[in-house]
């Protein structure tokens, strides 16, 4: 995979995290990168439970995008300021 398709994938991710509203989803999140970085082992990688599908995301991401919901910026404000690494 070339390096502009790698961080094309990366920036998708991030405008998807930030555009979540969802305590619960947000801290399952972590809890799968912390484990992935190494902090925490006990993080079940075979079946997580997903709070939304896929279909309920991409609606919640229309409904954002139409001004509907906290605005990406200032979530992601919020979480440079809880998670500074980002």
């Amino acid at each position: 995979m070339e390096s502009t398709e790698l961080e094309m994938e990366r920036m998708e991710i991030i405008r998807q995290v930030v555009e979540t509203d969802s305590r619960e989803l947000l801290q399952q999140l972590k809890e799968v990168v912390d484990a992935w970085r190494g902090k925490r082992e006990d993080v079940d990688f075979e079946s997580p439970s997903l709070q939304y599908t896929v279909e309920e995301l991409k609606q919640k991401i229309a409904l954002s995008e139409a001004g509907k919901g906290t605005p990406g910026s200032v979530f992601f404000e919020t979480m440079k300021r809880k998670y500074p690494f980002l």
